[in-house]
């Protein structure tokens, strides 16, 4: 529902569970029933933030792995 479920990874589940009763038109009700759903997680994709460096002509652009991964996220990471 709506990326609530975003943070479980490959292999992690979660539980959801519920009660309903039903009633017919006389107003007789059911036993109540229960209804347990398991999300299963999934490798989602990583987001890459943009990036932005200026080098002079013929320069170095120094932007090492902590500097360009700064801004991207992984909602698998937890």
């Amino acid at each position: 529902p709506n990326g609530h479920y975003n943070y479980l990874g490959l292999g992690q589940s979660t539980t959801e569970t519920f009660s309903y009763q039903s009633m017919d038109s006389l107003g007789a009700a059911s036993n109540h029933g229960i209804v347990t759903i398991t999300i299963n997680g999934e490798n989602d994709a990583p987001l890459a933030g943009n990036d932005v460096g200026n080098v002079n002509d013929n320069g170095i652009l120094n932007a090492g792995p902590s500097g360009l991964l700064i801004n991207d996220t992984d909602v698998d990471s937890g």
